[in-house]
């Protein structure tokens, strides 16, 4: 083998290895964060009210509404604290936030149960895991 033959492929090998340590090195993306300004009119009046769902790792529920917790056993009994919350604030619909925290042991089925409910009450969700555990 020549020598010009030997200097491409010794190239070629370290582009390879260069590549292979970018690809599996850690990069660090750096974002812009919009830091909250002062809302006028309409949007400072709304309020949003927040409810919270705790899914335990045995299959029950506690339902917390205004700091104020309501055990259930059962997901037809949690369907029965929303329909009591819906009746108990007509206009709040739109404006209630319902925080899902599922125990890292509960069965996900039983997360997604109770997304189904809020979804059938037409009820804003997300869920509140702590990532920062895993």
């Amino acid at each position: 083998m020549n020598n010009g033959g030997f200097i491409i492929r010794l190239i070629d090998i370290t582009l390879i290895i260069l590549f292979g340590f970018i690809s599996i090195s850690d990069l660090k993306v750096q974002a812009l964060i919009k830091l909250p300004s002062v809302v006028e009119g309409d949007a400072a009046k709304q309020k949003i009210t927040p409810l919270v769902v705790k899914i335990a790792n045995n299959e029950s529920f506690e339902f917390i509404e205004n700091r104020k917790s309501k055990k259930a056993e059962s997901l037809k009994e949690l369907e029965v604290y929303f329909e009591a919350y819906l009746a108990k604030n007509p206009g709040q619909k739109n404006k209630t936030l319902v925080f899902i925290q599922p125990d890292i042991e509960s069965s996900v089925q039983t997360t997604v149960a109770v997304i189904d409910i809020c979804r059938k009450f037409e009820l804003i969700r997300n869920l509140a895991f702590d990532y920062a555990a895993l």
